[in-house]
Order: structure tokens, then C-alpha cells, then sequence
């Protein structure tokens, strides 16, 4: 039942956390696009699809074929009903 993203969440969470701006504020002390950031909202809509893809297989799902894993992660409609092919 054991998750990839499980996995991710234990070895040091999240590739966007909530405090990411103000520990990697690049060269400078703050980061001048704390308000309106358009790299921000990017890497929140990435990070959530990262986390809908490796949420949604086991690590036992990983033991199937490549072919049978591929299929039912681009059929939704299995995806989301949670059975494999």
C-alpha cells in the first residue's frame, strides 16, 4: 500500500514546500517576487502532478510490466477506480 510519493513525503517531503521562496531566495537576502510569482504558482501545479501520478501506484505496482503499468496509468478512468489491468 506503501506509495513512490509516500516515499518522497518520508525522505524530506514535498519538491515545493511552502517555505521554498525564503530558503532559496537566489542571490539575494529575500526574494523580490514574494507577491506575484509566476514560478511559484508553476511549480505548485507541477509538484501536484507529480504527486497525482506517484500517489496513485504502489510499490508493488512498480513489480508489473512496463507495458501493463503504462496502460492503466493513461486510462483515468482506471486510475481513478483504482484497479489494474
Amino acid at each position: 500500500e506503501i506509495t513512490p510519493w509516500d516515499v518522497i513525503q518520508a525522505l524530506g517531503g514535498s519538491f515545493f514546500p511552502e517555505s521554498f521562496c525564503e530558503a532559496h531566495p537566489g542571490q539575494l537576502a529575500n526574494c523580490v517576487h514574494s507577491q506575484a510569482c509566476s514560478i511559484r504558482a508553476l511549480w505548485r501545479r507541477v509538484e501536484g502532478a507529480v504527486q497525482g501520478v506517484l500517489g496513485g501506484v504502489t510499490l508493488s505496482d512498480l513489480l508489473t510490466h512496463e507495458r501493463v503499468l503504462a496502460v492503466w496509468l493513461d486510462s483515468p478512468d482506471e486510475a481513478a477506480q483504482g484497479t489494474r489491468g
